[in-house]
């Protein structure tokens, strides 16, 4: 069971955790719009996994790194679930809030996700995210008039504004710091592409007496870019076994594939495997393939057995948590 430390002398000092990769001017972007916020953050981290940037991007990030304005931290080997755990390790503040590298925030941003944690028996929010692909229109638009996108066409959830609800979206969310070390902080063995893995935190939050609330006004634009994050450009980018292993976790932990997949649980295990089964081994790229296939299905059950060893094992991350 959770227990949260009250100190009502001292207002929460708040982070912001960028896990970037592939990324240049969307991340430029979304930290020029954290410097512009009514309430700064006290920490900005951006966890880097690029390799290699261009020259007026890793310019400009070195600049705002050396007048400690970002606090860059280079992470060799691209993992969400790891760079979410970097930055919960390395900072000392009471308040994290996870953001994605693709996004455009209002001024009132950080003010807003703090504002709710004046209830101490809040574990976390859930933030309203309303997605765009980053082609529609340019970020400089955007930013000019992030009011006129911020519409049902565009809108991800629909859950009542304060309602208590089962998961977040890792685009837009925040946490007790305390909460997210005290249940394992995010599972290292989400992999791939890693679907699922801020409903897994959500959900061992839920189940250890946290609770988290939806509130629509904290929210931001997600331009959802094509390259970069977790997204790649073909699933075979990924190893074929790590494709399916984040789903089965989910599966086999919380008997569903989580919000992004499912929206609801689905009680229907058979169904659930299935639609697993054709993310990885019976996908077309296989189907039309047949000299794939047993290969395909051999790393398929690689990922099961995987998936199982992580499901005895518990939340799992490198790191010795402080």
């Amino acid at each position: 069971m959770i227990k949260l430390q009250e100190n009502k002398n001292k207002p929460p000092s708040v982070c912001v955790v960028i896990p970037t990769y592939l990324r240049e001017e969307t991340l430029l972007n979304t930290v020029a719009c954290l410097l512009k916020q009514d309430r700064p953050a006290d920490e900005i981290l951006v966890i880097d996994q690029t390799p290699e940037y261009s020259e007026n991007v890793e310019k400009q990030l070195q600049e705002w790194h050396q007048n400690r304005v970002i606090r860059r931290i280079k992470q060799n080997v691209p993992s969400v679930t790891q760079a979410r755990n970097r930055g919960a390790f390395e900072s000392h503040c009471d308040i994290l809030i996870f953001i994605d590298d693709d996004v455009l925030l209002n001024p009132s941003f950080i003010n807003k996700h703090i504002v709710p944690f004046s209830d101490m028996k809040l574990a976390g929010i859930c933030g309203q995210v309303y997605e765009l692909p980053i082609g529609m229109y340019s970020s400089e638009i955007l930013y000019a008039r992030l009011q006129d996108y911020e519409t049902d066409e565009f809108r991800v959830f629909r859950f009542e504004n304060g309602a208590e609800v089962p998961t977040w979206r890792g685009c837009n969310c925040s946490v007790r710091r305390e909460v997210f070390i005290s249940v394992g902080g995010s599972d290292e063995a989400f992999i791939g592409p890693s679907w699922g893995e801020e409903d897994d935190v959500a959900f061992r939050i839920r189940s250890s007496g946290g609770k988290i609330k939806f509130y629509s006004d904290v929210s931001l634009i997600h331009l959802k870019a094509p390259i970069g994050g977790c997204r790649l450009r073909k699933k075979s980018n990924f190893q074929e076994w790590k494709i399916t292993t984040s789903s089965l976790i989910m599966l086999f932990r919380h008997k569903t594939l989580g919000a992004q997949q499912d929206n609801l649980p689905n009680p229907n295990f058979v169904a659930q495997f299935f639609k697993i089964l054709r993310q990885g081994p019976l996908r077309r790229q296989n189907i039309v393939n047949p000299f794939r296939m047993p290969y395909a299905l051999f790393c398929f059950l690689i990922a099961i057995c995987y998936s199982l060893f992580s499901l005895v094992r518990g939340p799992y991350t490198k790191l010795k948590w402080k």
